[in-house]
């Protein structure tokens, strides 16, 4: 049973970030110490990004504190909306991130001579390609298991991590091969792939925020739902938003006019209990009752 709480622990998504703060600290030291001593561009902008994770991950961690308040009177759908303006900032950050990386890396490509990046630069990238996956796959596991878009959102920062440690390791051994210029090269690369990937994210938060539509998967599966529920003979508006994790769903069904109220309440919460059964994250149903017109034509 020990072993069972403490995996469960292990998935809960503040453990998850107090886990990635710690390795990133400790990461973002040991390369920014390996660049200086290294002598490598590549490594030194590899280790501003870790910072830029240590910054992320803190934010996600308050975030996280914040989101899990329950509802209130000032905030009836709950807090889980922060969680989604936390991803927006981390990607923000990862954006902001990229592009001083990148014009860092200009600066030292058309600048001096770049030195001969050390071993230890080196052995830094291939340590941190390694962590940062691992911890890459850990996070995007909490992140889908509870739905947490920031924990999603750090999850791809740590990946993000890892992409600037494959091109750190490609510039450093290339000039290490006599191509020294490869360094600063790879700092430009490693800068455009995590800007792609940041603009991307922040593509579907921005989507959610301004309560975009669902797919039509979701809204096709609410309608089967709907449909297959005894008394409902079809359903108008389907209406979904998502806060945080939750969607919330605002339906109309039509049923039999001649039917009473007390029968269209009914139905209705049957309704929402098949909804609660079949799809994930519901935070709320609404569902209103509406006369079919075959219905009254036929009274």
């Amino acid at each position: 049973m020990g072993s069972s709480s403490s995996g469960q622990a292990l998935l809960s998504p503040r453990v998850c970030t107090k886990i990635g703060l710690l390795v990133n600290v400790a990461l973002a030291i040991f390369k920014l110490t390996a660049g200086l001593i290294g002598h490598s561009q590549a490594m030194l902008t590899d280790s501003v990004h870790s910072f830029s994770d240590v910054a992320a991950t803190a934010v996600v961690l308050v975030g996280l504190g914040l989101a899990s308040r329950p509802p209130d009177e000032s905030h009836p759908y709950g807090h889980g909306g922060i969680d989604t303006l936390v991803a927006v900032g981390v990607t923000v950050m990862l954006i902001a991130t990229g592009l001083i990386m990148g014009l860092g890396a200009v600066r030292c490509l058309f600048g001096r001579t770049s030195p001969v990046p050390k071993d230890i630069a080196l052995f830094a990238a291939i340590v941190s390609i390694l962590v940062k996956e691992g911890l890459f796959r850990y996070t995007i596991r909490v992140g889908r298991l509870h739905k947490s878009q920031s924990v999603i959102a750090n999850a791809y920062d740590h990946r993000s991590d890892a992409y600037s440690s494959i091109g750190a390791l490609v510039g450093i051994g290339a000039a290490r091969l006599g191509m020294p210029y490869f360094d600063p090269i790879a700092s430009i690369f490693i800068a455009y792939l995590i800007v792609r990937m940041s603009i991307h994210l922040l593509k579907d938060y921005i989507s959610e925020i301004i309560h975009a539509a669902p797919s039509k998967d979701l809204i096709d599966s609410i309608r089967r739902i709907v449909l297959s529920v005894e008394g409902v003979e079809d359903a108008g508006k389907i209406r979904v938003h998502k806060v945080g994790p939750n969607h919330f769903l605002d339906i109309d069904i039509l049923v039999d006019g001649r039917m009473s109220v007390t029968r269209g309440h009914c139905i209705a919460t049957d309704v929402k209990d098949k909804l609660r059964g079949n799809i994930d994250s519901i935070g709320d149903v609404m569902v209103h009752v509406e006369p079919h017109e075959g219905g009254l034509s036929g009274a």
